[in-house]
Formats: structure tokens, sequence, C-alpha cells
């Protein structure tokens, strides 16, 4: 059986129905072939623009004073569910290259966003347009949960 999602193929036993992830509780993992993984395997060779990292020093630069509206992405190192959203937030970024900038910033690094922006769990998502942070959502989500997010407060990004 294969699945697909997020341009990733799920195969063998993980795409099948029972335990964890789909594979049968007393299942092994399934054989692996060259350019696979545990089961899950790159469909394309898709050019994704990988999201850049923000410092204390340069997010009133990259962020407070871009010319596009910014999606920041508050995470951790630790946290799973960072980890998660990760290859949406690198979706997002080149979907909308050169309408959107997305960057993201560890707040084991930098603390003081967490108290500045009021984040109370991971990942944070915040939307900010001509310096001001006009949306922030909390938790991991979906690519479509994302793209509710952007259309609801950016728009002109749809045109």
């Amino acid at each position: 059986m294969v699945m697909e999602s997020m341009g990733f193929v799920v195969t063998g036993s993980l795409a099948g129905r029972g335990g964890f992830l789909g594979a049968p509780s007393s299942s092994t993992c399934p054989k692996r072939s060259r350019g696979q993984v545990g089961g899950v395997r790159r469909r394309s060779t898709l050019t994704m623009k990988s999201v850049g990292e923000v410092s204390k020093d340069s997010f009133q630069g990259e962020v407070m004073e871009s010319d596009l509206p910014v999606l920041v992405d508050f995470y951790a190192a630790w946290c799973g569910p960072c980890k998660l959203i990760a290859p949406v937030m690198d979706w997002c970024a080149s979907e909308y290259e050169g309408k959107l900038r997305v960057v993201k910033i560890d707040t084991e690094k930098y603390p003081n966003f967490v108290r500045e922006y009021s984040i109370h769990g991971l990942p944070t998502l915040a939307i900010f347009k001509n310096g001001e942070n006009i949306s922030q959502i909390e938790g991991a989500i979906g690519k479509q949960k994302v793209l509710d997010l952007l259309n609801d407060n950016l728009p002109e990004l749809s045109s």
C-alpha cells in the first residue's frame, strides 16, 4: 500500500492499517531500498528554499523593517512538534518566494522573544506586516491550517 503526503511517499507496512503509524504492532521494519528510510522515501527532487534563522541582532532588520510580510516560526531544537512543521515552513518559503519572507527563531537561544511576544507553547507561528505582529498561533498545525492563517491575514498572497 502506498500513501502520499507533502511530497513524501509512505510504503510498506507503514502505509497499511494497524498499530503505530499504521504498522501492525508485531511487525518489523519494512525492507529499505536506496533513497528510502524506515518506509518513507522522497518522491521528488524539488528544490525547497530553506527557512532562514534570525537572531536577536538581525530581528529588527529582517522582520520588523522587512518590505515583505514575514512568517516567523518560534521554535526550539528539542521540540518534536516544531520538527513536524519544519517541512511546511520550507514549503511556504518556496511557494511564496518574493511575496513572503519565512524565518525561524530559536527560543532557547533568544528567550527574550518568549516574553516579548507572549509565547506559551511551541511551535508558535507569527505573521508580521509593516513591523507589527498581526496574527499568532501556537501548536503544530498542518499545511492547510497554515494556508488558512496566511489567506486570512495576508489576502494579497492569493493573487
